[in-house]
């Protein structure tokens, strides 16, 4: 397949273009695309994403970058990524996108986009962050009635957006297992009031060299169950019972056939 990588630069697309090379007999790396006046445009591909030696240049031409290849993996900028969707829609090639932050009329016109091409809008590419979506799913359906839930999320000073894609994207799988009917708050400085029940609090944390984690929180009802995607010993409080009591979690299936999370107490 001859792929083109959008920011090459950026870390996903450094990642992207390792892996990429590792895997030659199954990519071709065509070319790179780049934004306008950087140094490393019109150089060869290791320039910008730090590999050995690529055999393809990084350009600021999308089209001729998007012509060239059979698909195009983006971790970039939403503006970026938008320039590249609509090359690939016009030269009818496949496209992944990893990029987030997208607003609403974006997203509705790579919704449009996607009526013409293949696009794969993934929030996050980790298996282990997608593990921790299910895992959410199915907690939430076993004990989200009982719980206030948080989500705090964290990644270095370089994270252009806040809350991250991935974070929304634990929010939306947490507010569908509970009937949709949750609203987001992001700010509660202008509030004084009691938490409402119906509401997913989501907290963003930027600085230094954090490691990125998205870690949801129910407030006293359930502590560190998902960190760094594993499902550890959680400490649970009972919302109607005030009682405390120590928990392992562990999966199960219903009659349906249906996964659930059961918790063998201690």
């Amino acid at each position: 397949m001859k792929l083109a990588i959008s920011a090459p630069r950026g870390k996903m697309g450094k990642l992207v273009t390792r892996e990429a090379l590792k895997r030659s007999g199954d990519f071709e790396i065509v070319g790179g695309i780049g934004p306008k006046g950087r140094d490393y445009i019109g150089c060869d591909m290791s320039v910008a994403a730090k590999t050995d030696f690529v055999g393809a240049n990084t350009y600021d031409d999308v089209e001729k970058v998007v012509a060239m290849s059979d698909g195009v993996v983006d971790f970039s900028t939403t503006e970026g990524a938008m320039e590249v969707a609509r090359a690939c829609v016009k030269y009818r090639k496949p496209l992944m996108l990893g990029t987030t932050g997208f607003t609403e009329e974006q997203m509705a016109e790579l919704e449009e986009c996607a009526k013409t091409i293949p696009i794969l809008i993934a929030h996050n590419t980790s298996k282990a962050v997608n593990l921790v979506y299910e895992i959410a799913r199915m907690l939430t359906e076993s004990i989200g009635d009982e719980s206030d839930i948080e989500i705090i999320e964290m990644h270095d000073n370089k994270k252009l957006d806040a809350p991250s894609g991935t974070a929304i994207a634990l929010a939306d799988v947490m507010n569908q297992a509970a009937g949709g009917d949750y609203e987001y708050v992001y700010d509660r400085s202008t509030r004084r009031e009691k938490r409402p029940e119906k509401e997913i609090g989501i907290s963003a944390v930027r600085g230094g060299i954090l490691k990125d984690a998205e870690k949801p929180l129910t407030s006293g009802d359930v502590k560190e169950l998902l960190e760094k995607g594993c499902v550890k010993k959680t400490g649970l409080r009972s919302a109607k019972t005030h009682t405390k009591y120590d928990a392992t979690l562990h999966l199960d299936y219903n009659a349906d056939g249906k996964p659930i999370l059961r918790p063998t107490f201690d």
